[in-house]
C-alpha cells in the first residue's frame, strides 16, 4: 500500500485574532484499480501509478455554523504506468465543529469541479478510450492536534471521472493521497 502526504490545516489567527482564509497544500497519491465507492470503503488494489500535487485556495464562505465554502486549483505530476501533469480546479464544502475536536481538531471536504491531464491518462483508459478533460472530485478528511492552528495532515481521494459516461467513454481514476495543508 503506498502512503501519501498532503498539507492541510485549520484557518490560523492573525495578530488580531481574525482568521486567515489561504491555504497551500502538497500531497502524494497511488493509484487504485476500485470503483470510487469502494475507494470510500478503503477496500483498495493498488497499481504502479502515483501522483505528487501541491495546490492552494482560499474560503470564501461560511454559510452554516460547522460548513464552509472554498475554492481550490492544484496541479499534479503522474508517474508509473502513466506520465504527464494534471491541473484540477474544484469548488468545496468542509464540515468541521465535531464533538472530539479537543482532541483532535477534524474536518470532512467534499469538492466537484474541472480536471485537464497534458496526456491521455492510460490508467483511465478503456477499450483504448480516453479523454483528457473529466470531472474531479475529491473526499477528504484532516487531522491536526487542537493547539496547532496553521498546520494539519489530511488523506485526500483525487478522483476524476466521466460521471457514467456522460463526459466521457472512457474510465475514471482514484487514487488515495496523503499530505499537508498550512493556512496563512
Amino acid at each position: 500500500m503506498a502512503v501519501a502526504l498532503c498539507l492541510c490545516a485549520a484557518p490560523a489567527r492573525s495578530d488580531t485574532g481574525t482568521p486567515r482564509d489561504g491555504f497551500i497544500h502538497a500531497y502524494v497519491a497511488q493509484v487504485t484499480n476500485d470503483t470510487f465507492i469502494d475507494t470510500l470503503r478503503l477496500k483498495t488494489d493498488f497499481a504502479a501509478s502515483r501522483l505528487a500535487a501541491v495546490g492552494f485556495g482560499r474560503k470564501f464562505s461560511a454559510p452554516y455554523e460547522h460548513t464552509q465554502l472554498e475554492w481550490e486549483l492544484n496541479a499534479a505530476q503522474h508517474w508509473g504506468l502513466q506520465n504527464h501533469p494534471e491541473v484540477n480546479a474544484v469548488g468545496i464544502v468542509r464540515w468541521h465543529g465535531f464533538p472530539w475536536d479537543r482532541a483532535v481538531r477534524t474536518t470532512v471536504a467534499y469538492g466537484l469541479g474541472a480536471s485537464w491531464a497534458f496526456a491521455t491518462p492510460v490508467v483511465e483508459e478503456l477499450e483504448g478510450k480516453g479523454v483528457r478533460g473529466l470531472v474531479y472530485m475529491l473526499f477528504e478528511i484532516t487531522a491536526a492536534p487542537p493547539q496547532t492552528r496553521s498546520w494539519s495532515a489530511f488523506m485526500r481521494i483525487h478522483h476524476r471521472s466521466g460521471v457514467f459516461r456522460l463526459v466521457s467513454d472512457g474510465e475514471g481514476s482514484n487514487f488515495i493521497g496523503l499530505g499537508l495543508r498550512h493556512h496563512f
